[in-house]
Parts: structure tokens; C-alpha cells; sequence
């Protein structure tokens, strides 16, 4: 079932559906395979939006891989991820997808400990501790259910550039240590045939949460805090808009300045029918509206029809991410509830960029039991 926005916050009183409680997969043991999904009850080509989350304020916090099925419009969870002791959460990772696979390259290790003392409305608090970097890059095939381990990163690293380009993945910039905000210029690419990472030449700056995306057939990692090379050297505002577009017959990154246009990073930056997206910004993930860039102009202007209202009756926005398919972005987003502590309503809406009105099309919300947060941002997979 669907509805324009517009009826949205009617919908609010929707029915609970309670979390699938799954263990956790350890390899080279799997999980069990997940079922055959249906056929597409819509009649168009099926697609899978996979996200990996974990739990706010638990005893026993994980992560775990959840998919929506575009269609039939049904979340379900797939898989915890592997490899991760108790209590111990990964993020701000990539993660990526070619043909039926999933991967979640490197990211940032934490471990969820309870505070001794609560907050002044007599609730728990948690803390999030930082335990290392990590290097190694896990593959979830999403027809056999099975993890695998691939080959690690040349250079442990979160909070960097991530696409694919040409059925290989390329990682660039982000930060390395843990104590401090020191980014690199390092560029690895992927190649899945071989499992083999290759370093490529470094960019012209040090960047980290910038944004990786594959545009007119060249990798762009756009915008991120900015660093030269030179740390002594101050970057000018100019500089830290500034994009790096790698020419793959040159073999060097060509830096092109005020292309993001904004002193914060961005939030996402996504690829549709030729034409890049954006929404928010690393500070403010949805800003009320859709943004797309004219290469011809080199300028970002707001998307006609995309403004849209709040949502009523929810509190806190927990997390929100976009994803791209066909003509359509999606907006997968959860609210707490207000007046609760411990309940979630998950929402998804979408946007047809193609057409001329009544664009936004809003899905049934879900509630469901607990807070739980996104660890970092989602992947599409075609289920061919």
C-alpha cells in the first residue's frame, strides 16, 4: 500500500511488528540461508535496500544486516554481522555492493558500556568507547545467506570515499588513528575477481568523510574536511569545496575546486539517470528538501517539488539514508516515538526525480521495539 506524503501523518498508528531475534554468524560458519523470495508482486524489476544497525541502549548490543524489499515494501532481517565479540559494534565502514554481493570494508571498532550513573530523568546512559581501526573486509552473498572474509585494506581506515566503478570498488582518504582527526590521501581499488586491493596514486588532498561516486564514468570523491599535503599549509575555503576526479587513462586524480560549494561535508551524494543528488550535509542529514547539480553551471539548486513538511507525532530523528533505483531516490529514516524511550518508527518514502508532480510516495511506517541506530550508510542489490 501506498500514499502521497501529504497523508503521512495519518498513518502513525501503525501495527507493531517486533524484532527477529537471530544469532549471531561466526566464519567460516554461516548463517542459514534465507529464504526464496517471492516474485515481485509490483511486476518490476526487485530490488533489496540493505542497511546495518545496531541497538541504542541494550545489555547485549550487536549489529545486524536488515533489507528492505522494495517490492513488497517489507523490512525483515537478514543476518547479524560476523566476527564482532559482545558488546562490540562497527562504524562508519563502507559498504557496497556488485552483483549479489555485499561488502563492509573497514570502519571503526566501538565497544557499548552501560554508565554507572543515569541521566536527570532517571534512565540508563551508554557510552561509546573506540577500540582500533580495522582493516579487514567481510562479503555477504544475499543468495546463499554465506560471509566470507576478503582481503584486508592495504591501510586501515573510517570515515572514507567509497565507490564502484566498473565491477571494482574504490576507497579513498579517510582517518586512520583513532586519537586524533589526521586524515590521508591513500586511494586502494578492489578488484573481486582476484581479491586483491592495489594502491593507486594518492589524491591531491588529505580528506576524510568525503563523499565517493561514480559520475559520467569517472570516480569523484567529493568534498570531506581538507587537509594539504603539507600540514603546515592552510587550505582556503575554495580548497575544502574542492572535488578529486581520478582519470583512469592518466592514472592521476585532477582536483576541481567549488564543485561541493559548501564549507561541511556532505551527507550522501548519489548518481541518478545522469544526474547527482544530495540531501543534507554531514551536520544536517536532511535538510527539507532534494538538491541536484548542473555541471554546466557548476552549481547545486533544489529540485522542484521536493520540498515536504516534518513529520507529525514522532520525536528525534535517529537516522536517515538515501538510496538510489532506476528513476527513484529512497529515504530510509527512523523516528523515536514520542512520549517513549524505547520504541523506533521506521519510515521510507521515495522520490521520483522523473516526475513533474506529486513525486513523494510515503510507505506504511513500522513500529518496533527498541532505539536502534545506523552504523553506516546502505547499499541497493537487484534480485535477479
Amino acid at each position: 500500500m501506498t500514499t502521497t506524503f501529504l497523508d503521512f501523518a495519518d498513518m502513525l498508528a501503525a501495527t507493531y511488528c517486533p524484532p527477529v531475534n537471530t544469532s549471531m554468524g561466526t566464519l567460516p560458519s554461516p548463517p542459514p540461508s534465507p529464504p526464496l523470495l517471492p516474485p515481485s508482486e509490483k511486476g518490476s524489476p526487485r530490488h533489496g535496500i540493505y542497511a546495518v544497525f545496531c541497538a541504542r541502549k541494550s545489555d547485549d548490543f550487536t549489529s545486524w544486516l536488515s533489507c528492505f524489499d522494495t517490492s513488497n515494501d517489507t523490512w525483515s532481517r537478514v543476518s547479524s554481522i560476523p566476527g564482532l565479540t559482545k558488546n562490540h559494534v562497527l562504524k562508519d565502514f563502507a559498504m557496497t555492493s556488485i552483483g549479489d554481493s555485499i561488502f563492509i570494508i573497514g570502519g571503526r571498532l566501538c565497544r557499548k558500556e552501560r554508565n554507572i550513573l543515569c541521566n536527570d530523568n532517571g534512565l540508563d546512559e551508554f557510552s561509546e568507547i573506540d577500540v582500533q581501526v580495522v582493516s579487514k573486509v567481510l562479503r555477504f552473498n544475499i543468495k546463499s545467506g554465506q560471509w566470507s572474509y576478503c582481503a584486508p585494506l592495504n591501510l586501515p581506515k573510517y570515515n572514507f570515499a567509497c565507490t564502484v566503478c566498473d565491477d571494482k570498488i574504490y576507497v579513498a582518504g579517510g582517518q586512520y588513528e583513532l586519537v586524533s582527526a589526521q586524515s590521508t590521501s591513500s586511494v586502494e581499488v578492489y578488484n573481486p575477481s582476484l581479491d586483491e586491493w592495489t594502491s593507486l596514486p594518492n589524491m591531491n588532498r588529505l580528506r576524510y568523510k568525503s563523499v565517493g561516486v561514480t559520475w559520467q564514468g569517472k570516480v569523484h570523491v567529493i568534498g570531506g574536511f581538507v587537509q594539504d599535503s603539507n600540514l603546515d599549509q592552510h587550505v582556503t575555503y575554495v580548497g575544502r569545496c574542492s572535488v578529486e576526479i581520478y582519470n583512469t587513462q592518466s592514472e592521476k586524480w585532477d582536483l576541481v575546486t567549488g564543485m561541493w560549494q559548501l564549507d561541511v561535508p556532505p551527507n550522501q551524494i548519489v548518481a541518478v539517470e545522469g544526474r547527482l543528488y544530495s540531501s543534507g550535509d554531514c551536520l544536517n542529514a536532511w535538510k527539507g528538501h532534494i538538491e541536484a547539480y548542473d555541471g554546466v553551471l557548476n552549481l547545486w539548486y533544489i529540485v522542484e517539488g521536493s520540498q515536504i513538511k516534518g513529520i507529525s507525532g514522532v520525536g528525534e530523528r535517529l537516522y536517515i539514508t538515501m538510496a538510489p533505483i532506476g528513476s527513484h531516490l529512497y529515504f530510509l529514516a527512523g523516528y523515536k516515538v514520542v512520549g517513549e524511550t524505547t520504541r523506533t518508527i521506521s519510515v521510507v518514502q521515495s522520490f521520483d526525480t522523473s516526475a513533474r508532480e506529486n513525486a513523494w510516495t510515503s510507505l506504511e511506517p513500522m513500529e518496533e521495539e527498541g532505539e536502534k541506530e545506523l552504523c553506516s550508510h546502505c547499499c541497493v542489490v537487484s534480485f535477479s
